[in-house]
């Protein structure tokens, strides 16, 4: 206090006062940032327009709005399962998000568990756990799937809800698409639908010598048509909503559908 009687600011105060009014106003532009993306994403998502639309009312690129709809399913993702909002999250930017997202690999959904680890997102649910840290799951089915019977998902789920309570539809879904993706040696998925259902098992690869036998062609054609059924809809998908990702896994199973039937077949 100077001989006035006023209260005097020394300079080391006075530089501590403007250093904290900048931290406050990074981290309330950091706030609106993360908001303003995370707002963009959920309306994008939800207004289920195309992302040429998107595009074309935002002035932005499609590459821009395919990025924001990822983080909005991301932000969907986590409100799904995990419900504590921690800082991390609430200043999470679709930039932020982006760069982490770029060095996960798997499936989108174990993709996003990963990022919630590494922004190092406590108490996780286990469900998200998880996705990250496998329990299990596929040997699991590929057991039941061996056995010969036929499998929906949902008598999946049921058969083995007893050894894995936190099993879930999404959980048994993702296990069926890798084995349908990568079926055990020896082995080919057949696939039978049913109205909107379909019901899978596992059997042993038919000998080229048994390939036209009447029961190998009707378990073949029982395992392509579905994939006929699901090529249809995405050729009549809008272009900018097609998936080569889809579009390649197809290409994938109806290869080893037909296998039997070129099996020592010269090329």
């Amino acid at each position: 206090m100077d001989v006035s009687g006023e209260k005097t600011v020394t300079d080391a105060q006075f530089d501590e006062r403007i250093a904290a009014i900048q931290t406050k106003a990074s981290e309330l532009q950091d706030r609106a940032d993360a908001y303003r993306d995370q707002e963009l994403a959920r309306l994008f998502l939800e207004c289920e327009w195309t992302q040429e639309r998107i595009g074309q009312k935002m002035g932005r690129t499609q590459a821009w709005v395919s990025f924001r709809l990822i983080f909005g399913r991301f932000l969907s993702f986590i409100t799904s399962g995990y419900k504590d909002q921690t800082e991390s999250l609430l200043r999470l930017t679709e930039r932020a998000f982006r760069k982490v997202h770029a060095r996960t690999r798997g499936t989108e959904r174990e993709r996003f568990a990963e990022v919630l680890a590494r922004l190092n997102v406590e108490k996780l649910p286990l469900r998200q756990r998880n996705l990250i840290k496998k329990p299990g799951y596929c040997p699991a089915i590929v057991a039941l799937m061996e056995e010969g019977k036929w499998f929906t998902i949902q008598q999946l789920l049921d058969a083995l809800r007893d050894r894995f309570p936190e099993i879930d539809l999404a959980a048994i879904s993702n296990g069926v698409s890798g084995i349908l993706r990568k079926p055990p040696a020896g082995k080919t998925v057949q696939v039978k639908k049913i109205g909107k259902r379909c019901r899978y098992r596992l059997r042993k690869h038919t000998a080229a010598g048994e390939a036209f036998t009447p029961d190998a062609v009707e378990g073949i054609a029982e395992a392509i048509l579905p994939i006929i059924e699901e090529l249809k809809h995405w050729g009549n998908a809008h272009e900018y909503e097609q998936s080569p990702v889809a579009i390649k896994r197809l290409a994938a199973q109806l290869e080893r559908a037909i296998a039997p039937l070129v099996q020592g077949v010269p090329h």
